[in-house]
């Protein structure tokens, strides 16, 4: 998966160094000649093509398709400047043989300019990886089953490319031998029975299973349960033959690469994710235009029909247990909270959630929030951050997922949304908990973005005609 999303992030690297090639020549003639770009193109066409692919050549072997992470800034400045100067020459020497008549001051410009462009590029991208790693972003937080050699191996591995992503929380030791306190410098959470409760005890988004094979018998009955909660699973060999998640073999890392098997429930096609989260970004930022607009009237109705805060804010799980704050209009009083320990007998769902027609708790004005789906336009400020997804499951409590079945945790191995297949499917309908994972499951295993804008197609419809909410 790793070698999957570095190779998506390359494509997209290597368009936009090519897009800034052709268009620091095509500047340069603007800038020196004024000459129509249609005459260029023309005249020069398959020859320009070849100047970008020298381009392409010398930034490959100069190494810029790997990782940037670990190169300092000056040394990357020094590398764009012999990449520059190698494909300077060779470029002026095929233009020298095959249009001795293109203009030198033209050819001048465009590498100054195809200079500067691309080492800003460069630049913003290593400055960008190393900002979202000081800020814990776009990382894979990792469980390690196995202290000794082949664990011991793959932390190395892993110390070795941080430009992976992950993030090692602990290892969890065999089931034989002294107990350990410490692998490599990381803490021994505990031993292989207990692997399911560590990682509900904190976000762990992958497990890695480095045991030798005489040990996999005391996995049998850990992995099934891993795999119903959704946690991605990577081991040496193909060892484990999952019931639901998808399965796939690679490779970390290239040189010396440790060959895996993954097993997973939610997609991790890095072209089909990255869409996702465009998505997301554009959907969040035209909800947060709508939100402003909006925003005024809502929050005077709010102020004049009940005393309290204008915004409801409360703790929700999101992607593997990572806690967020998510905000909404408020819609009931103040003490709700207090008031629904006296409201849980009449509870109208069977499972860990909370619902009851003509909640007392929900004030007027609330109830029109609530049934035109108004009080939920703040959480495209959650989008927006990445906490949440235009299209996922319902963010729970804490409290509620602490009621969890192992199987129902699934549910919360994708990012939550702001609607999904138990939304679009007459949600008040739905009395029974395990039906609304049975929806969310389907979508999980279902997923792709084309379910994304379906649903959401079918989302604005409901929210039109006023179905399914209260």
């Amino acid at each position: 998966m790793l070698r999957e999303h570095a190779k998506c992030v390359e494509r997209v690297v290597i368009t936009v160094d090519l897009l800034l090639v052709a268009a620091s020549l095509l500047l340069a003639n603007t800038i020196v000649q004024r000459y129509p770009t249609a005459f260029l193109i023309r005249q020069y066409g398959p020859l320009l093509i070849s100047v970008c692919v020298v381009w392409y050549l010398v930034l490959r072997f100069a190494g810029f398709y790997r990782s940037l992470r670990t190169r300092g800034y000056w040394p990357l400045v020094l590398k764009v400047g012999q990449s520059v100067c190698l494909a300077g020459v060779i470029n002026a020497a095929l233009l020298f043989v095959c249009a001795p008549h293109f203009s030198r001051r033209v050819y001048v410009t465009h590498v100054l300019l195809a200079a500067s462009f691309i080492l800003a590029w460069k630049l913003l991208i290593r400055a960008s990886q190393k900002a979202a790693r000081r800020r814990g972003y776009n990382s894979r937080r990792i469980l390690v089953v196995g202290t000794k050699g082949p664990a011991v191996r793959f932390i190395r591995h892993v110390e070795e490319h941080t430009e992976w992503g992950y993030t090692i929380v602990g290892c969890v030791q065999g089931p034989d031998g002294d107990d350990k306190t410490e692998c490599m410098g990381y803490p021994v959470l505990g031993r292989v029975d207990q692997i399911v409760e560590i990682c509900k005890s904190q976000p762990i988004d992958e497990v890695i299973i480095t045991l030798p094979p005489e040990y996999l018998a005391k996995l049998e009955t850990v992995l099934p349960r891993l795999e119903a909660m959704g946690i991605t699973l990577r081991m040496a060999m193909d060892l484990y033959r999952p019931e639901k998640s998808r399965v796939m073999v690679g490779a970390l890392g290239e040189d010396d690469p440790v060959p895996v098997v993954t097993y997973y429930r939610m997609t991790l096609d890095p072209t089909q994710l990255f869409l996702k989260r465009m998505l997301d970004v554009v959907g969040s930022l035209v909800g947060l235009g709508i939100t402003a607009v909006l925003f005024p009237f809502v929050a005077l109705a709010i102020k004049l029909d009940s005393p309290g805060p204008i915004f409801f804010r409360q703790k929700r799980v999101g992607q593997n247990g990572r806690l967020f704050t998510c905000y909404k209009f408020r819609t009931m009083y103040v003490d709700a909270e207090e008031r629904k320990r006296e409201l849980l007998a009449k509870n109208e769902m069977k499972g860990a959630i909370f619902k009851i027609k003509n909640d007392p708790r929900i004030t007027r004005v609330g109830r029109f929030l609530r049934k035109t789906s108004i009080d939920e336009l703040p959480q495209f400020w959650n989008v927006l951050k990445g906490e949440m997804s235009l299209v996922g499951t319902r963010p729970p409590t804490p409290d509620e997922v602490a009621q969890y079945e192992e199987w129902h945790r699934a549910r919360i191995c994708i990012k939550p949304g702001l609607t999904g297949m138990w939304q679009t499917s007459g949600r008040n309908e739905v009395s029974d908990f395990d039906k609304i994972c049975e929806l969310d499951t389907q979508y999980i295993d279902r997923w792709s973005i084309w379910l994304d804008l379906k649903l959401i197609a079918k989302t604005v419809a409901v929210v039109v005609a006023g179905l399914g909410a209260r």
